[in-house]
């Protein structure tokens, strides 16, 4: 007896979607506009207007390919009823709080531990897959000096992502989602073997960060 379909699709293991590329949002300072504690958890992410904004921005991100995972010092405990009261809950894959950064860096509670081990490694990506932003300077300090190649967007307003932010992410996106259309054509012309989910090469010579760059020069950066 072959056996029911479900005992074969248990057998194969959970289908995950391919993922390309990552952008990995810090929350406090962030996506909400200040430091969220479990006291006050209203109007985390500003006046109506900007959650608007920034769901509409989230939405584009996921359209263009991207998984969108929260890496936070905050608590999960904090961040998920915010995400979820907002109405995003659908828009991320992962988030990741206070309990999974320490997990993997306890002594100094540094992000890029989590990203390099999470994000890079456990799914087969290169640092280049990946965008970080972040408000907090040390933070980005961190992830360039130990992830070299990661994108970094340092969010330098006092209320969170503003809208060149959005648009510093959103152009890293759509460079990102074109390049992988040009892998994924490539590929049906050549019998060789090609990984979908990298990038083509960063030229070593650009050391500009995503945060100091225009869209043409976000394309000098990850472009072949």
């Amino acid at each position: 007896m072959l056996g029911s379909p479900s005992q074969h699709r248990h057998c194969l293991g959970p289908q995950q979607p391919l993922v390309r590329t990552i952008i990995a949002i810090d929350f406090d300072g962030t996506l909400a506009v200040r430091d969220v504690a479990p006291w006050d958890m209203t109007a985390v992410f500003g006046n109506k207007q900007r959650v608007e904004q920034v769901g509409d921005w989230l939405r584009e991100l996921k359209g263009l390919g991207s998984s969108l995972q929260i890496v936070s010092r905050n608590a999960r405990a904090v961040i998920k009823p915010c995400v979820q009261h907002a109405g995003w809950t659908d828009l991320f894959d992962e988030i990741f709080g206070r309990e999974d950064v320490e997990r993997y860096s306890a002594w100094h509670g540094r992000k890029s531990v989590l990203l390099g081990k999470l994000l890079v490694a456990k799914n087969g990506l290169r640092c280049e897959d990946v965008l970080f932003v972040d408000d907090d300077a040390s933070n980005c300090r961190d992830v360039e000096k130990h992830l070299p190649g990661m994108g970094i967007v340092h969010v330098k307003g006092k209320r969170g992502l503003e809208s060149d932010d959005m648009q510093k992410v959103v152009a890293w996106a759509r460079l990102r989602d074109s390049q992988a259309g040009v892998l994924h054509h490539q590929s049906s012309f050549s019998n060789a073997s090609i990984v979908l989910n990298a990038a083509p090469p960063v030229r070593k010579s650009i050391t500009m960060r995503a945060d100091e760059a225009s869209p043409w020069m976000l394309t000098r950066f990850f472009a072949k």
